[in-house]
């Protein structure tokens, strides 16, 4: 046993005193460390004997440091304090480099995910958290890092910054359009051959809206599947499911990898764009960021 460890003895009864001369009782000390009174007591008399001296003197109701017990909890407070903000410094530089993304299931899926392996590899000392939710959340209301955003960029929780914009049209599976040789999107609206989507956000483009921006009515059509999340109907469309609304750039690399094709020319410019939202201007939440714009880069040089 070491000379520290031996001079030390139990810490657990070190920590008990500390609590009870802060107190200066050893039920309150009971109740801020979850034990019992008896514990505490059984602790401070281990403590006692381990020094060979009484350090508390036992009164009617209560107890009160000695002058032994004086000297003992100005260090032992001192000592534990200075630990605990020790640890503490340790906690925050490790959160620190945790950088949390907030986005929509479908862009954390179809374009963050595909992307976000050469970035772990490249900083395994940046921990990234990814938070999926469809729900517009404030980040100066939050801790959150960072978000990206499909909308017109009027935001003010954090630095708005322009990733990309997008075009949208639609998209099936090779071995789909093998079944239906000839495919049309009007014989796909009027056959009910289509995978809907609900929107994630109200400027979200779904089927009759598309349908009316390329001169077509603007109605439901009849659906084959039908899914609350576009990234669900645009996997759908990939396992050769149906016809899906694509958007350029959040494919999840189903079309750079030629798992779903473009049914015609046909297409519209999204209203809106895609933005990144900075509220954390720290050196690991900067360095994510620069990978998102470089990503995003790379997305507008594959896609227009």
């Amino acid at each position: 046993m070491s000379t520290l460890r031996r001079n030390l003895g139990s810490l657990t009864a070190l920590l008990t005193f500390e609590a009870a001369a802060r107190h200066g009782s050893f039920t309150d000390a009971a109740d801020e460390l979850g034990v019992s009174q008896a514990a505490v007591s059984k602790q401070i008399s281990a403590l006692e004997a381990a020094v060979g001296r009484p350090l508390f003197e036992r009164l009617h109701r209560g107890v009160r440091l000695n002058s032994d017990g004086t000297a003992l909890a100005e260090v032992a407070g001192q000592s534990f304090g200075a630990l605990a903000e020790a640890l503490q410094a340790l906690r925050r530089q490790g959160a620190a480099r945790e950088v949390s993304i907030h986005a929509t299931m479908t862009i954390t899926q179809l374009w963050v995910m595909p992307r976000l392996p050469a970035f772990t590899t490249a900083h395994p000392e940046i921990t990234v958290r990814i938070i999926s939710q469809d729900e517009l959340l404030r980040l100066d209301r939050t801790d959150i890092s960072m978000a990206i955003r499909y909308g017109n960029g009027n935001w003010t929780d954090g630095r708005v910054i322009h990733l990309f914009d997008a075009r949208i049209y639609p998209v099936a599976a090779p071995s789909f359009l093998a079944r239906h040789p000839g495919l049309t999107v009007e014989q796909v609206v009027r056959e009910g051959l289509i995978i809907d989507y609900g929107k994630p956000t109200d400027t979200f483009i779904d089927w009759p809206e598309w349908l009316a921006a390329v001169g077509l009515p603007p109605i439901r059509p009849a659906a084959l599947l039908h899914f609350t999340q576009p990234v669900d109907a645009a996997q759908a469309a990939r396992f050769g499911q149906g016809v899906a609304l694509a958007w350029s750039g959040l494919s999840g690399g189903m079309e750079e990898n030629n798992d779903v094709v473009r049914l015609d020319d046909r297409e519209m410019r999204a209203p809106d764009s895609f933005w990144l939202v900075l509220r954390d201007e720290s050196p690991e939440a900067l360095a994510v960021a620069d990978w998102i714009m470089t990503q995003a880069d790379r997305t507008r040089q594959l896609f227009f």
